[in-house]
This record gives structure tokens, C-alpha cells and sequence, in this order.
């Protein structure tokens, strides 16, 4: 298995000398096949923030990876119909430049890859569409739809082309993360997006069909705010367990790999609090599974007079 990650700055462009930060956390290239994991500096990759998706085939060897705007090959090369991935037209500027990672690419969460069931080397993408203009009073961004890109990784002698892109599964206002788990078939699969400032998920499936809306809206009950991009999801590895982090606290729910429901809701907002800050200022920034399933970890942080002053990592179960 092959993962290429590293924060750069959103305009900084790989092609040149690395400098500064972007030489130390830019274009990391993991190689986990040998016997000890290797790690090399890719100079001319694709430019990445917060979102990274990488897809290696069954023997580990990487295939493709994205920024949330476009798609490189394992050449480090843009796929054909790659590029304009979650494109702006109202705002072009911020998807110029060949390695170019911007707006889009700087959230995490809000795009997945997943293999075509039923026709090996295409992989879909399912993505939310942030919406740049239409941001909420505090200032969050929602995403105006779901959408999806299918490329195919057997075309231009293995280098792919994308067949079809930003294709809309549903349109609504949505928070910007996605998560998923395979269904209990072994080849299909479970994808939720959350509807922003809202207690309620539309839950897709794809399937050998393709990706479509299973149920436009399920409620899930709970009753604090959830806006913009400051929603986490995660399933755990086994997929018996599924977390939302959201502003003040986590969610916490048992799930069905066979019929995509929820239940045995448990709430973790106490443990997050800390009574030296306002509730209404702390974060789930991200969530994590332990591997065994056991453990789940959250990531926060608490944002005063416009700064981030405190950071914790905690186990919440």
C-alpha cells in the first residue's frame, strides 16, 4: 500500500524549489510494500491541504490520488478530464496552476473514492459541493449538493480518464463531510452526508446501479448545532460503530451493515466540556477508530477571539 500526503500551502506550486514549511510537509510519499515503511519527497505532485484521497489496487501499487479539485495519476501527472473537479465558476482564480489545490481541497472529509462494484479499474468519487457564496450568518460554508466523477484506470495505457464528472446526486444544503461503510455484501456500499445545521443524514448506496439516494432524510435526534465544515463522521474498522463529531460533543450510534440504520444513540458532550471555556466555542476537529474497533479518539480544539488556544486529544469510549 502507497499513501501520498503532506499539507502545502494552497497556492504553492510543487514544480518549484521547496522552501520554508512545504519542504519538510509537502508531496510525502509512504510506501508500506517492504518489509519497513519507506518515505520518499515527491517534488512534482499534486498539491494537497486538509483533503487527500489516495486508491492503491489489490498488491498495494498506487493508482490515483486527488486534492478534492483534481485527479493525478501514479505518474503525478493529471488524469485526462481530471482537472475541474468541484469547479467555481464565479471564482476561477482559485483553480488556476497544473498542481493547484485550492478551495475545495482545504476541507477535509468532503470527498471519498470507492471502486466500482461491478466493473474493475473505475472508481467513483462522491463529494459534496461547497458552496463559496451562499456561507451561513458565522460565516461556515455548506455544500449546495452531493455529487459524483466515475474514472476509469484500464484507459490511456493505465494512466485513466475520468468518463464523467460532477455528476448531482441530490441537491440540498449539506455539512462537508462524507463518510461510509461497505455493506454486509461484501461490494456494495453505505455513504451519508449530513444536511447542515440539522439533525437529519441522506443516506446514498451504490451499488452495481451506480450511486443514487437510498433515503432522502434520516433524523438522527440529536440536538446540538452541526454547520459548514465543522462536522467529523467516522465508522469504525469492524463497521458495528458510527461517530459524528460536531460542535460541543460527539455522537455516538451503533449500525446495521445490512439495512444502513442507526441505534443505542449515546451522547460524549460532557467529556468534551472543559469550564474554563464557553461550550459554544469548542470543536470536534476529527475522530478516530483505534484498529481492534475498541477505542474511539477525538481531536478538539477551542477557538476564542478568532484563535485556536487549545488542542486535546481524547478517548471518548
Amino acid at each position: 500500500m502507497v499513501w501520498l500526503n503532506g499539507y502545502q500551502n494552497p497556492f504553492y506550486d510543487t514544480s518549484q524549489v521547496d522552501t520554508g514549511f512545504n519542504q519538510f510537509f509537502a508531496g510525502n510519499y509512504i510506501d508500506f510494500r517492504g518489509n519497513s515503511v519507506s518515505v520518499s519527497k515527491i517534488k512534482n505532485s499534486l498539491s494537497t491541504d486538509k483533503c487527500v484521497i489516495n486508491m492503491c489496487d489489490s498488491a498495494g501499487n498506487f493508482l490515483f490520488y486527488s486534492n478534492g479539485s483534481k485527479v493525478f495519476n501514479y505518474e503525478h501527472r493529471l488524469i485526462e478530464g481530471g482537472d475541474s473537479i468541484n469547479y467555481y465558476p464565479s471564482r476561477n482564480e482559485y483553480d488556476s496552476g497544473y498542481y493547484a489545490c485550492y478551495y475545495n481541497g482545504r476541507l477535509s472529509e468532503h470527498m471519498m473514492a470507492f471502486p466500482n462494484p461491478t466493473k474493475k479499474n473505475q472508481f467513483y468519487l462522491v463529494s459534496t459541493y461547497i458552496n463559496i457564496d451562499s456561507p451561513n450568518i458565522d460565516g461556515t460554508i455548506p455544500s449546495s449538493y452531493v455529487h459524483y466523477t466515475l474514472l476509469d484506470m484500464s484507459l490511456n495505457g493505465g494512466k485513466g480518464k475520468v468518463l464523467t464528472k460532477n455528476q448531482v446526486i441530490i441537491r440540498g444544503r449539506f455539512a462537508s463531510t462524507v463518510s461510509a461503510c461497505k455493506h454486509a455484501n461484501g461490494k456494495d456500499w453505505w455513504i451519508f452526508v449530513p444536511y447542515d445545521s440539522s439533525d437529519c443524514m441522506v443516506r446514498l448506496k451504490l451499488d452495481s446501479l451506480g450511486v443514487s439516494v437510498d433515503e432522502a432524510r434520516i433524523c438522527m435526534g440529536w440536538d446540538r448545532p452541526q454547520v459548514g465544515w465543522r462536522v467529523y463522521s467516522s465508522f469504525s474498522p469492524d463497521g458495528k460503530k458510527f461517530a459524528l463529531g460536531t460542535i460541543r460533543g460527539v455522537e455516538l450510534y451503533d449500525f446495521d451493515r445490512c439495512s444502513g440504520t442507526f441505534s443505542n444513540r449515546q451522547s460524549a458532550e460532557n467529556t468534551l466540556i472543559d469550564t474554563n471555556y464557553n461550550k459554544d466555542d469548542i470543536y470536534s476537529a476529527s475522530l478516530c477508530f483505534s484498529p481492534n474497533s475498541k477505542l474511539l479518539y477525538c481531536y478538539m480544539y477551542v477557538i476564542t477571539f478568532g484563535f485556536i488556544n487549545l488542542k486535546r486529544i481524547q478517548k471518548i469510549y
